[in-house]
């Protein structure tokens, strides 16, 4: 499996890997695990955290509103 490892990921995209953590807790990304269970994060993984940031940065809006739609979302299916 090749990707980064949750620390490479917390430096490229400006997040903290408690951060990372957190936005995987409350569901708005998942990353593979690799055979001994640590996260990797490929480049599907990276855009979608980057993307994230800018859609907060540009919307104002906290991970909470972001997590709260997409549970919203999720329930109306």
């Amino acid at each position: 499996m090749e990707g980064l490892t949750i620390h490479e990921a917390a430096e490229t995209t400006g997040w903290s890997p408690r951060m990372l953590r957190y936005i995987e807790r409350i569901g708005l990304i998942e990353p593979p695990r690799s055979p001994a269970g640590y996260r990797i994060y490929g480049p599907a993984e990276l855009q979608r955290l980057r993307t994230l940031r800018e859609l907060l940065a540009e919307h104002e809006i906290g991970l909470g509103d972001v997590a709260f739609a997409l549970r919203m979302r999720s329930d109306a299916e």
